[in-house]
């Protein structure tokens, strides 16, 4: 560590005693620049909130949060690392940039950006530490680019090796569930009406309408053009809420009205859930064994970094 940061880290911790303050605890240095416990604490949050959960007990939480705080330490040294890089390439990322992100991963998950901020922090993950993950993988990919190294492509041989080793998984042994959704936003200014049409669609779904009918008829635009199919997925993919709603229904039945957030959602299961196969989950094995390939390029890469740059883990 270099004398500024030594006089650095000392003013901190005289500046707290003379105040009376409990001192933080500093568990890595990286470059000039502390890593203080209370920051990987933080990062653990949505970590816990999910073994919670799961209901893990309080004995089971004490004996992997050592653990997962180490992983997590690991990882945000990697990221200060990354940080000094970008800083070096004068690169950043703009709030502007990061809210495209959020728009474009709720667009995804067809939800309003607050419906999925808010399922965000039911799972411990507050805004604030949700957008500069955001930013964190937004600063990771331009730094790639400016490598010259854009994102690898996988091949077929690749894809099928990611798929046995996913299968194989105890988590991914789970069935797919094919489902079809009906999206309906409850607005607070327009409350009544909206909550209105959402019996309306009740009334219709016990008559035997035309599921397809309702989602081109009620649903937000996002759905209508699929009739709200979202094709065979793991249950992981689907938000709890959903999941829940599918495991009462018969094939071809549709749920009463879910709530998730602001918005009301319909749910049909279109088909029994069944294993995967390589056929169902193609485009998710490419993108897996394309991660493991940019992840070997990164981890070579951090190796280099580390090489150059001052890193002292106390943890």
């Amino acid at each position: 560590m270099s004398p500024r940061a030594r006089f650095a880290v000392a003013a901190f911790c005289l500046a707290s005693l003379a105040s009376g303050a409990v001192v933080e605890r500093i568990v890595a240095v990286v470059g000039e620049r502390p890593i203080l416990l209370s920051e990987v604490q933080r990062r653990a949050r949505p970590f816990r909130a999910r073994m919670m959960a799961a209901g893990a007990t309080p004995q089971q939480l004490q004996q992997a949060e050592g653990q997962l705080q180490k992983e997590l330490l690991q990882r945000m040294v990697d990221e200060r690392l990354e940080e000094l890089a970008a800083e070096k390439a004068k690169v950043s990322v703009s709030r502007e940039e990061v809210d495209a992100a959020l728009a474009n991963v709720a667009q995804n998950a067809r939800l309003a950006v607050a419906d999925l901020i808010r399922e965000a922090a039911s799972q411990g993950l507050a805004e604030g530490d949700y957008r500069e993950e955001l930013r964190r993988q937004l600063l990771e990919g331009r730094l790639y680019q400016l490598r010259g190294r854009g994102r690898p492509r996988a091949s077929e041989a690749e894809a099928v090796a990611a798929f046995e080793k996913w299968s194989k998984q105890p988590q991914n042994a789970t069935p797919l569930v094919h489902v079809a959704l009906l999206p309906m936003r409850v607005r607070a200014e327009e409350r009544a009406a909206d909550e209105a049409r959402v019996h309306e669609v009740e009334g219709r779904v016990a008559g035997g309408a035309e599921f397809c009918d309702l989602v081109r008829e009620y649903a937000d635009d996002a759905a209508r053009s699929s009739c709200g199919d979202r094709g065979p997925q793991p249950v992981a993919a689907l938000l709890p809420a959903i999941t829940a709603a599918t495991e009462k229904l018969a094939v071809g039945a549709v749920s009463a009205p879910v709530v998730i957030g602001d918005a009301v959602v319909f749910v049909k299961l279109v088909a029994a859930p069944r294993a995967p196969t390589f056929a169902d989950v193609r485009d998710l094995m490419f993108e897996r064994a394309a991660q493991d390939l940019a992840d070997k390029q990164r981890r070579a890469w951090l190796a280099e970094l580390r090489e150059s740059h001052y890193v002292d883990v106390r943890m």
